[in-house]
């Protein structure tokens, strides 16, 4: 018992420097675990997760998904909306879709101020087309589910489909105080990027949905079509474009100015490394009066364009201010098919502005609520055909 209680009244005693020689072997420790990790290489951190996930996960997997997992998850740590990567399947559909080819029921839409689905826009001979669908009909139901809290995207992925496969519509048309059931079929739509008409029978009407490789071809037919003696002005409609080819943009710019070589946009790399995109030879509609119609949908490459023109004068900007997406993206097709859609520079206008955040302040601003004035009515347009006619 004695020898015990010395025991005791000696670990009594010690009992703080045990506890500090106890603390510092942990502190040591920890500091050479986390020296372990710090150096351990970041790919066999990831080998790690997903082998522990291979040996002790109770659910099943897809091998390919978990690294698809978890090259999302490191490109969506940027922090930046427009980068993203894609797997094949849907790079796959993001090129069809850049080509205005797609599987779905050929509408234009967007969510108007009581937070509906209304259709702007019908590809003429599509599956809505042969349907009786129309501009201003409200979709408030796809196969019977509710669309309330639903975003731009969500909405698509409802209504695309495999081809041949039928989707159930409740629509609330413009001319009809009840909702009606349609059933629509499926089928690949083609969407036009270039669309044309001739207005108060001597302005050139010209409406461009998004750039890709075929706007060039759709205007210049456009031209050869309408443009003659009597054409008296253009109207570039750019409202509601996302953007796309930059290359595309600078052609279409080029068309209005007045002699080659002309700067169309700067742009600068992470490096601060300067490229020029200059006008090309073309240039159809040079000394041509020109009204360009923005709205909030207008970005990127559009705002290339109307940028340029604006800062040259060689154009009216009509509408609201647009979306300011003053960065573009590199894209790099991966050896599985996958996508990386990397921002990797900052494009300027002609005098050295930068849009992003900010937008492009048309010459003459109007904003227009649809929901108010009417869905076959275009109060902006008639503003621009108005201005050309003076």
């Amino acid at each position: 018992m004695e020898n015990e209680m010395k025991s005791c009244g000696f670990f009594r005693k010690s009992l703080p420097w045990v506890v500090v020689f106890i603390l510092m072997l942990s502190a040591f420790g920890g500091g050479m675990c986390c020296s372990h990790v710090t150096s351990m290489a970041r790919e066999d951190r990831l080998e790690d997760v997903l082998d522990n996930i291979r040996e002790n996960h109770v659910g099943s997997y897809d091998e390919d998904e978990l690294y698809y997992g978890a090259i999302k998850g490191a490109v969506e740590s940027l922090n930046d909306p427009f980068t993203s990567y894609l797997t094949p399947s849907e790079a796959t559909a993001y090129f069809k879709r850049n080509k205005g080819e797609m599987v779905g029921i050929g509408i234009g839409y967007q969510i108007d101020q009581q937070k509906q689905f209304r259709i702007i826009s019908v590809v003429v001979g599509g599956p809505a087309d042969k349907a009786g669908l129309r501009s201003g009909d409200i979709i408030l139901k796809v196969d019977g589910a509710e669309l309330v809290g639903l975003d731009m995207q969500g909405f698509s992925d409802k209504v695309r489909g495999k081809e041949n496969t039928q989707v159930k519509l409740t629509v609330q048309k413009v001319d009809s105080e009840q909702p009606a059931e349609v059933i629509i079929v499926r089928s690949k739509v083609i969407f036009p990027t270039v669309t044309c008409s001739i207005k108060n029978t001597s302005i050139l009407y010209i409406s461009v949905s998004h750039f890709n490789d075929a706007v060039m071809n759709g205007v210049y037919n456009c031209a050869r079509q309408y443009v003659n003696e009597n054409t008296v002005g253009i109207v570039l409609d750019l409202r509601n474009n996302p953007g796309g080819s930059l290359e595309a943009s600078r052609k279409l710019a080029s068309e209005w100015m007045t002699k080659s070589d002309m700067l169309v946009y700067t742009i600068k790399d992470r490096k601060g490394k300067d490229e020029l995109g200059m006008s090309s030879e073309e240039h159809l509609f040079a000394g041509m009066k020109t009204v360009v119609l923005v709205n909030k949908g207008s970005a990127s490459a559009s705002e290339v364009v109307a940028g340029a023109l604006q800062d040259y004068k060689l154009a009216t900007i009509i509408g609201e201010k647009t979306y300011g997406k003053g960065v573009g993206q590199h894209l790099t097709v991966l050896s599985d098919g996958s996508l990386l859609i990397l921002v990797s520079f900052k494009w300027y206008t002609p005098l050295g502005r930068n849009v992003h955040k900010i937008g492009l302040t048309p010459d003459i601003r109007i904003s227009v609520d649809m929901d108010k004035v009417g869905w076959d009515t275009d109060p902006v347009l008639d503003k621009a055909l108005e201005f050309l006619s003076k």
